[in-house]
């Protein structure tokens, strides 16, 4: 089934850190919220640089607004 709703940021800076940083949280609420709300978050590299971070929602998505 195709989405219901699909949010998606991009931008063309230096891309994201293949490793975890100890102390930073802001990619593990992005994708808690996702959940909380029946969705998904995707994090992909943007070629030739930069990042493409995306919510899915499906069919069964709540409707609450985040």
């Amino acid at each position: 089934d195709p989405p219901n709703a699909h949010i998606e940021v991009s931008d063309d800076g230096q891309g994201i850190a293949d490793q975890r940083v100890d102390g930073r949280y802001g990619l593990a609420i992005m994708a808690e919220r996702a959940e909380r709300i029946r969705g998904r978050l995707e994090i992909r590299p943007r070629h030739p640089h930069g990042t493409t971070v995306a919510v899915v929602l499906g069919p069964a998505g709540r409707r609450d607004s985040v």
